[in-house]
């Protein structure tokens, strides 16, 4: 059996890092051992930008296959690391996934020290190529993967989905320093305390174009009876009181939604719940919504991205936003914390579009809210359209420049410096107009209000910086 590292690769220093559980390698790791495999993990987000640091680390371990998992920003960390365990005596290969390696398979091999690329859903092919490279065999025709050949990268047939996830290995809870994650940032900025993240379903089945769909189109979701299994091992065996469901959708499935929330009840587990990602607003009622808040849930984050209804059209989302609007009202009568996530920049977006999702902000009841760039990204409907280098301010592309809260591209009919105007002008307003609410109402209390601030203050001033 194989000694195998899975190195979560971190974001330059001067990002502002939000640092959760990184579910994917856990999972990873979790297969490997079902084989016999001895695993380790290493999250570098807790030195960001510093690889070096894991030198002795990996050393001492002695690993013989290396995996890398990046975001597109992360490219940079992950190239680093492919050099730092090339140093390693005994290491056979080093192979790259996550959504850097998946969208830009022919960026990653291009660096003569990744081996492979495992492109999308990960474990089955991971759990293939472990096998074949182990006994000495050749991966050339295992599903799923990327490759050199003959000089040029060379995508290997699509490996199909996991059918039934209640199949996989809960993720590798052990591996990991628990305690650290409750002392850095969070997704949605949430409090700084012990928690657990959680996926209970994989893939969506709208066509938003900025999508990676890194678990393809449609709905995979795990049994309610998986689901509370998960919550009641993290509940007893490592004293988790709250939880971050991350699915791409989790309320698709409102039957099954109000089955997992009656099985908390039932088990009477007395925990917190938090939406920072997944929650569709125009699939959300009151019901729904006070079910979910006698279950312990007080945060959730809506995606409405753009008001305009043209632009839902052409972003393939189709949000039916009256329908946000008062699933927002019904989170703030329930005392749910909310927060809206907004884009600015779409292809063919005009700037009284941009206004009229800035103005959607202001006059909801959202506690919080952020306004993003919109990014191309590659391995997406819309980066496979714009070409990045098109729309970059006239400065060498860098991949850590595809960032949703600077902005250094702009795709719509907007000028740069009205676009990035009104990015400003929507937070100051937006935040000057909810101080004395926030406080009031406790809404504050839910999120690390402080670190937020200081998130959006900084990228503000740094997109600014960047484009006068």
């Amino acid at each position: 059996m194989a000694r195998i590292a899975l190195i979560k690769c971190s974001l330059p220093p001067s990002f502002n890092l939000l640092v959760s559980p990184p579910l994917g390698i856990m999972y990873i790791a979790s297969v490997l051992r079902e084989q016999g495999h001895e695993v380790k993990i290493l999250d570098s987000r807790f030195k960001p930008g510093r690889p070096e640091g894991f030198r002795d680390e990996l050393k001492v371990f002695s690993p013989e296959i290396v995996g890398l998992s990046a975001l597109t920003q992360e490219s940079d960390s992950l190239h680093r690391f492919a050099g730092l365990a090339r140093e390693i005596p005994g290491v056979k290969a080093i192979v790259a996934g996550g959504p850097h390696p998946s969208a830009y398979p022919e960026e990653v091999l291009s660096d003569p020290r990744v081996d492979w690329v495992v492109i999308g859903e990960g474990e089955e092919t991971i759990r293939e190529l472990v096998e074949v490279l182990m006994s000495g065999g050749e991966p050339d025709r295992i599903r799923g993967i990327a490759r050199r050949e003959g000089g040029r990268v060379v995508r290997n047939e699509p490996r199909p989905y996991i059918a039934n996830l209640d199949q996989l290995p809960f993720p590798a809870w052990d591996l990991i320093p628990l305690p650290a994650y409750a002392r850095v940032k969070r997704n949605g900025n949430l409090p700084k305390r012990r928690y657990m993240s959680l996926m209970t379903s994989r893939a969506c089945p709208y066509d938003c174009i900025y999508c990676h769909k890194l678990f393809g189109r449609g709905f995979r979701p795990r049994s309610p009876e998986s689901v509370i299994e998960e919550f009641e091992r993290l509940y007893r065996d490592y004293g988790i009181r709250e939880f971050e469901v991350i699915d791409d959708i989790f309320n698709l499935d409102l039957p099954r939604v109000e089955e997992i929330i009656r099985l908390i009840g039932e088990r009477k587990l007395k925990i917190r719940l938090a939406f920072p990602n997944g929650l569709r607003g125009d699939r959300l009622n009151y019901n729904s919504l006070k079910m979910m808040k006698e279950a312990g849930t007080y945060f959730a984050a809506l995606a409405v991205e753009t008001a305009s209804p043209r632009l839902q059209e052409v972003i393939g989302k189709k949000l039916d936003l009256e329908r946000v609007r008062q699933a927002v009202e019904d989170c703030r009568k329930l005392g749910i914390t909310t927060i809206g996530f907004f884009m600015l920049g779409f292809p063919t977006e005009t700037l009284g579009e941009a206004r009229k999702t800035v103005e959607w902000a202001w006059s909801s009841r959202l506690d919080f809210a952020t306004f993003f760039m919109v990014v191309p990204y590659g391995g997406t409907p819309m980066g496979e359209k714009f070409n990045s280098n098109n729309y970059l301010s006239p400065r060498p592309f860098r991949f850590a420049d595809l960032d949703f809260h600077q902005g250094f591209i702009n795709l719509s009919e907007v000028p740069d410096a009205d676009l990035f105007a009104l990015q400003r002008k929507a937070y100051r307003r937006f935040y000057l107009s909810r101080a004395g609410s926030l406080f009031f109402r406790g809404a504050f209390l839910d999120v690390s209000f402080g670190d937020g601030l200081r998130h959006f203050t900084l990228r503000a001033w740094k997109r600014a910086r960047g484009f006068h």
